[in-house]
């Protein structure tokens, strides 16, 4: 029974997603499996920078996001879907929250390559990314009420996944 409504559920969360392909992998082979979780001190860290942004908008053909603790991973290699997903990051800053988690890592690829890698942190009080470089914490930026929405959604329908409601 359990096994059945998983697929359904696996089944529903790609239909409904469009572009979004989910998988019970943790990881496509193209993508570089998350190291350990960068802990992230209360800190001020600047927005991406700009130029980057445009890069991953206008060139960034893959995304991968791996989370740790759900039993399924999200992937997005069509253009709208990737243009959107990048859409969700807000201009501004995010304020380091030392008491959250980082529920996964996203990769950002071009080519094949990782152009760009975030932690994710994503619960209430706690919706934004944080910028690696060189493996090292070096940018946060907020997640748009959009893009909060969009994750509500897709952790809902996965059932029991714990998002930031009422962000």
């Amino acid at each position: 029974m359990h096994k059945l409504l998983f697929i359904f559920l696996l089944s529903f969360l790609m239909f409904a997603c469009g572009d979004t392909n989910t998988s019970n992998s943790s990881t496509p082979a193209n993508s570089t499996p998350p190291k350990k979780q960068v802990d992230v001190k209360a800190q001020n860290l600047p927005s991406i920078p700009q130029a980057l942004a445009e890069k991953l908008f206008a060139e960034c053909d893959y995304i991968d996001y791996v989370f740790y603790t759900t039993n399924f991973s999200i992937s997005q290699s069509e253009r709208g879907g990737i243009q959107q997903a990048i859409s969700h990051i807000a201009t501004q800053p995010a304020a380091i929250n030392p008491a959250c988690k980082s529920m996964g890592r996203v990769f950002y690829q071009i080519d094949g390559e990782n152009e760009a890698e975030a932690d994710m942190y994503f619960q209430s009080g706690c919706t934004y990314l944080v910028f690696l470089v060189d493996g090292k914490p070096t940018y946060a930026n907020q997640f748009t009420s959009d893009g909060i929405q969009y994750f509500n959604s897709i952790f809902e329908r996965a059932q029991g996944v714990p998002g930031a409601k009422g962000q």
